[in-house]
């Protein structure tokens, strides 16, 4: 409940900060990541407060030292995490330095870009998916409710099917004004209607495994 929230305050937040920030104090990109930056910590502070302030009593009764048992085994998942999830970021780095070398390259990683925000639309909606079915999956293999996992499987699996095909139609369908929606570069606009067949595929196949991820981690055996 607190998440549901903390997410919707910290996107206020975010539309906030960023039009004071590169609208009315001119601070650009600078600015922007500022906004994102400080939007992303209310999240943090107040799952924080809240777990501290006593609101969660069941799960919550201070520190002790068997916080620390089992630390070693934990350390290691998180680094092993950590390293899958920056090499999934630094990919996007990788491929936007690749276009950098390209002919015509501000033109490229204008237009690759686009289609990066694009994708990360699609993603952030899905991963909320991914983290539903997760908890759903879990809670019902925990009760050895089976048949209700499978349901709920099946369920996720085809709402997020269905919303990956919806964007894969309107990329294919609206590829050539998609690139208007960012810029009025005509150039850009142009490239990136080029890139609307691939972009509407990668939209359609993100949609699928995004959640299936999500299925993996609770239904393979520990």
């Amino acid at each position: 409940m607190i998440l549901g929230w903390l997410s919707p305050g910290s996107f206020v937040l975010h539309v906030l900060l960023s039009w004071i920030f590169v609208s009315k104090l001119n601070l650009g990109i600078p600015g922007a990541m500022g906004a994102l930056i400080l939007s992303s910590w209310l999240v943090i502070i107040g799952e924080f407060v809240y777990v501290l302030g006593g609101w969660c009593p069941d799960t919550w009764t201070g520190f002790t030292l068997a916080s620390f048992a089992d630390l070693f085994p934990a350390l290691k998942l998180t680094i092993s995490s950590a390293v899958m999830l920056c090499l999934e970021l630094w990919y996007y780095a990788v491929l936007v330095l690749i276009a950098g070398y390209m002919e015509n390259a501000a033109t490229e990683i204008s237009a690759f870009s686009i289609c990066l925000n694009i994708i990360a639309w699609d993603f952030v909606l899905c991963i909320g998916f991914s983290a539903a079915i997760s908890v759903r999956v879990a809670n019902e293999l925990g009760r050895g409710n089976d048949k209700a996992a499978k349901f709920s499987i099946k369920v996720v699996i085809s709402t997020s099917i269905c919303i990956g095909v919806f964007f894969w139609i309107i990329c294919l369908v609206f590829g050539h004004k998609i690139g208007f929606l960012f810029t009025s570069d005509e150039e850009v606009a142009k490239s990136v209607s080029s890139l609307s067949v691939l972009l509407a595929f990668s939209v359609l196949m993100n949609s699928i495994q995004t959640v299936l991820t999500g299925i993996y981690f609770h239904r393979k055996p520990s």
